[in-house]
């Protein structure tokens, strides 16, 4: 059966192959980009702390939030967290999404 219709199996392989490796790339990229525009049309993915104060961490330097986080996709809403260090301590304001030097993200609610 490879002579016979070797020629269209692999050109349809060739192009799903395409689109699947577009996609990812395009996933990889939206992710890794932090403008207000991706953060906007992420919003819905990014857990939310209320309640939220800015605590120092156990290392000279580091500033960990603890708050009340919702929309998050292993806690449930309304628990009590605290965040790892984050990546810029400057960001700890209202309405502000920080980075945590675990990777994980998070909008800043009402304090």
């Amino acid at each position: 059966g490879v002579m016979y219709n070797g020629d269209s199996d692999s050109d349809s392989g060739v192009v799903a192959e395409k689109k699947s490796v577009k996609k990812t790339w395009n996933n990889l990229f939206q992710s890794a980009v932090d403008s207000a525009s991706a953060a906007a049309a992420a919003s819905s993915s990014i857990p939310t702390l209320n309640e939220w104060i800015a605590i120092k961490g156990s290392t000279e330097g580091d500033v960990q939030i603890s708050g009340k986080v919702t929309n998050h996709p292993t806690i449930d809403d309304g628990d009590a967290i605290v965040t790892s260090p984050l990546m810029d301590p400057s960001q700890a304001k209202e309405r502000k999404i920080v980075s945590t030097s675990s990777g994980s993200r998070y909008r800043l609610g009402t304090p």
